[in-house]
């Protein structure tokens, strides 16, 4: 897990996941009117992340990689973008690739969990230290019946409690949703993309489906070092 910052004011506006040692999958919609100079990433070794200058492992982006078919802000799909950074990040550290799901799975059922330095409620503030949830995820179908979610595709996954209080929020956007694979392997399977409000019941996050873009990823994570 990685913070994003802008790099002028060290305000934190996002998260993402390495997923080499110079890759960073986040969400298109993060990256939104910004160019590679305006954002930084910044690693930490704990829980807490330190956005000043010369407190954290922080790194410049050279390129941001945005899925060309992203249509913001009508349908919010395909909310998927890849940061190259100027220099390999310090794994083994304050960094781990975290590795990618194999296509085709669904995991409808399955619990992940989610984590980021965004608001802690719907009308609260940022933490400056890590929070992490457990959410489970739910079917396709089951999430279209819902109100405000009918245009729900197969390209995204929805993930939380119906009867509400657990969720991802504002500032969450572009971090995990992780779950461990048939293998026990811990995946990013999702990418925290929007919801309606926060935590409220019968109103789940929505996620980028990660397992539906590893041809599109491969194509622009070259030369890297990824999760073992």
């Amino acid at each position: 897990m990685v913070a994003l910052v802008i790099s002028t004011s060290n305000a934190l506006f996002c998260g993402g996941s390495l997923i080499s040692d110079v890759h960073v999958l986040t969400a298109a919609h993060c990256l939104y009117g910004l160019r590679p100079y305006e954002v930084d990433v910044v690693f930490s070794e704990s829980n807490h992340v330190d956005t000043d200058e010369g407190m954290s492992d922080r790194r410049a982006v050279i390129r941001i990689a945005t899925h060309r078919n992203y249509n913001r802000p009508r349908k919010w799909n395909n909310d998927i973008a890849i940061l190259t950074l100027d220099f390999p990040a310090p794994v083994g550290t304050s960094a781990v690739p975290v590795c990618l799901p194999k296509p085709g799975l669904s995991f409808e059922g399955d619990h992940g969990y989610i984590a980021g330095w965004g608001r802690t409620s719907e009308d609260g503030s940022s933490s400056m230290d890590l929070q992490i949830a457990r959410v489970p995820i739910l079917g396709r179908e089951q999430c279209s019946k819902l109100a405000g979610y009918a245009n729900i595709t197969d390209d995204m996954m929805c993930a939380g409690h119906l009867h509400g209080g657990v969720d991802a929020c504002q500032g969450d956007s572009g971090g995990p949703l992780l779950i461990a694979d048939e293998s026990g392997r811990t995946v990013i399977a999702g990418i925290v993309s929007w919801g309606i409000g926060c935590a409220r019941p019968y109103k789940p996050g929505v996620y980028t489906r990660v397992n539906n873009f590893i041809s599109w990823i491969a194509n622009n994570t070259k030369n890297g070092c990824y999760c073992s």
